[in-house]
Protein backbone atom coordinates (compact mmCIF):
# COMPACT_ATOMS: atom_id res chain seq x y z
CA UNK A 1 0.00 0.00 0.00
CA UNK A 2 1.48 3.32 -1.07
CA UNK A 3 1.33 6.32 1.24
CA UNK A 4 0.42 9.86 0.24
CA UNK A 5 2.71 11.25 2.94
CA UNK A 6 5.72 9.25 1.74
CA UNK A 7 4.98 10.30 -1.82
CA UNK A 8 4.92 13.98 -0.86
CA UNK A 9 8.19 13.64 1.06
CA UNK A 10 9.83 12.01 -1.96
CA UNK A 11 8.37 14.72 -4.19
CA UNK A 12 9.76 17.44 -1.93
CA UNK A 13 13.23 16.00 -1.38
CA UNK A 14 13.91 14.06 -4.59
CA UNK A 15 11.22 15.22 -7.00
CA UNK A 16 13.63 16.49 -9.64
CA UNK A 17 14.95 12.95 -10.10
CA UNK A 18 11.46 11.46 -10.11
CA UNK A 19 11.77 9.42 -6.91
CA UNK A 20 8.04 9.82 -6.23
CA UNK A 21 7.25 8.42 -9.68
CA UNK A 22 9.44 5.36 -9.11
CA UNK A 23 7.72 4.88 -5.74
CA UNK A 24 4.35 4.84 -7.53
CA UNK A 25 5.64 2.27 -10.05
CA UNK A 26 5.77 4.77 -12.89
CA UNK A 27 9.34 4.13 -14.00
CA UNK A 28 8.85 5.69 -17.43
CA UNK A 29 7.84 9.00 -15.90
CA UNK A 30 10.68 8.74 -13.39
CA UNK A 31 13.16 8.34 -16.22
CA UNK A 32 11.62 11.36 -17.96
CA UNK A 33 12.18 13.46 -14.82
CA UNK A 34 15.80 12.31 -14.60
CA UNK A 35 16.37 13.03 -18.29
CA UNK A 36 14.84 16.52 -18.11
CA UNK A 37 16.89 17.36 -15.03
CA UNK A 38 20.13 16.00 -16.48
CA UNK A 39 19.69 17.66 -19.86
CA UNK A 40 18.76 20.92 -18.18
CA UNK A 41 21.90 20.72 -16.06
CA UNK A 42 24.09 19.99 -19.07
CA UNK A 43 22.63 22.77 -21.16
CA UNK A 44 22.93 25.44 -18.46
CA UNK A 45 26.49 25.75 -19.68
CA UNK A 46 25.06 27.05 -22.96
CA UNK A 47 22.37 29.10 -21.16
CA UNK A 48 19.69 26.77 -22.53
CA UNK A 49 18.96 24.72 -19.43
CA UNK A 50 15.62 26.44 -19.00
CA UNK A 51 14.36 24.57 -22.10
CA UNK A 52 14.38 21.39 -20.00
CA UNK A 53 13.88 22.75 -16.50
CA UNK A 54 10.65 24.63 -17.27
CA UNK A 55 8.79 21.46 -18.37
CA UNK A 56 10.25 19.63 -15.36
CA UNK A 57 9.00 22.38 -13.07
CA UNK A 58 5.57 22.25 -14.66
CA UNK A 59 5.39 18.49 -14.15
CA UNK A 60 6.39 18.89 -10.51
CA UNK A 61 3.70 21.53 -9.94
CA UNK A 62 1.09 19.27 -11.55
CA UNK A 63 2.24 16.43 -9.28
CA UNK A 64 1.83 18.67 -6.24
CA UNK A 65 -1.93 18.72 -6.83
CA UNK A 66 -2.42 15.22 -8.26
CA UNK A 67 -0.38 13.06 -5.86
CA UNK A 68 -3.42 11.92 -3.81
CA UNK A 69 -5.14 10.66 -6.97
CA UNK A 70 -1.93 9.04 -8.23
CA UNK A 71 -1.48 7.19 -4.92
CA UNK A 72 -5.12 6.06 -4.95
CA UNK A 73 -4.72 4.77 -8.53
CA UNK A 74 -1.48 2.93 -7.66
CA UNK A 75 -3.14 1.30 -4.65
CA UNK A 76 -6.19 0.27 -6.67
CA UNK A 77 -3.98 -1.24 -9.36
CA UNK A 78 -1.97 -3.16 -6.75
CA UNK A 79 -5.16 -4.42 -5.09
CA UNK A 80 -6.45 -5.61 -8.46
CA UNK A 81 -3.23 -7.48 -9.12
CA UNK A 82 -3.35 -9.13 -5.69
CA UNK A 83 -6.98 -10.18 -6.23
CA UNK A 84 -6.10 -11.59 -9.63
CA UNK A 85 -3.20 -13.55 -8.14
CA UNK A 86 -5.37 -14.89 -5.30
CA UNK A 87 -7.98 -15.98 -7.82
CA UNK A 88 -5.32 -17.80 -9.83
CA UNK A 89 -3.99 -19.57 -6.70
CA UNK A 90 -7.51 -20.62 -5.70
CA UNK A 91 -8.14 -21.96 -9.21
CA UNK A 92 -4.92 -24.00 -9.08
CA UNK A 93 -5.84 -25.39 -5.66
CA UNK A 94 -9.31 -26.36 -6.84
CA UNK A 95 -7.95 -28.01 -9.97
CA UNK A 96 -5.18 -29.85 -8.13
CA UNK A 97 -7.34 -31.43 -5.43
Amino acid sequence: MKSTGVTYILWLLLGTIGAHKFYLNKAGMGILYIALGALGGLFWFFLLGWIFHIPLGMLLIIDLFTIPRQVRNANEKAAGEVAKFEKMVEAKKAGGI
